[in-house]
C-alpha cells in the first residue's frame, strides 16, 4: 500500500465518537462571550421517563471578573452535551452544596413541582446574571 492510499483510507475512517460525559468531569462550555469563562463538573444522571437529566455544579465568570456559581443545576444531558463538549484544563471538585440542592430539587421535581434547563448553559448563565444581583464583597473599593 502506498502512502498516499493509506493517508486515503485513513481519511475515509469515521471519527471517533466523542466520549459520554460520566459523573465527576467537568467540561468546559461554550460561550458567546470569549471574556466569559464556563464549567461544569458532572455530579448525577437520572432518567426520568426517558429523559436524561443532568445535575451540575456550575462555575462562570461575571463580567467584572468575579465568580458566579450554582451548586447544583439541572439541565436536559443532550442539551448539556451541546453547550459543553469537552473536557475543561482544570479539573474541579463538585461544589459543596450541591448534594443539598439536588436533594430539594429532586423532592421538588418528584412532586411535579420542578423543572429541568433545555437551553445551553451559556443561555443558563446570561440569565444568572440577568437575575442575580452583583455585591461587592465586604471592604471591597467602589
Amino acid at each position: 500500500m502506498s502512502c498516499g492510499v493509506l493517508i486515503l483510507a485513513l481519511l475515509a475512517l469515521p471519527a471517533a465518537a466523542t466520549a459520554a460525559p460520566v459523573v465527576g468531569d467537568t467540561l468546559a462550555c461554550i460561550s458567546a462571550d470569549p471574556s466569559r469563562h464556563v464549567s461544569v463538573v458532572l455530579g448525577r444522571i437520572d432518567v426520568v421517563e426517558g429523559h436524561s437529566i443532568a445535575s451540575v455544579s456550575l462555575h462562570a465568570s461575571r463580567p467584572d471578573g468575579q465568580p458566579l456559581r450554582a451548586a447544583h443545576l439541572p439541565i436536559e444531558l443532550g442539551a448539556l452535551e451541546a453547550a459543553c463538549p469537552t473536557p475543561a484544563a482544570d479539573h474541579r471538585p463538585l461544589d459543596a452544596d450541591f448534594e443539598g440542592g439536588y436533594a430539594i430539587w429532586r423532592k421538588a421535581f418528584d412532586a411535579d413541582q420542578g423543572g429541568y434547563f433545555t437551553i445551553s448553559i451559556d443561555a443558563v448563565v446570561t440569565i444568572l446574571l440577568q437575575q442575580i444581583p452583583h455585591t461587592k464583597p465586604e471592604g471591597a473599593a467602589t
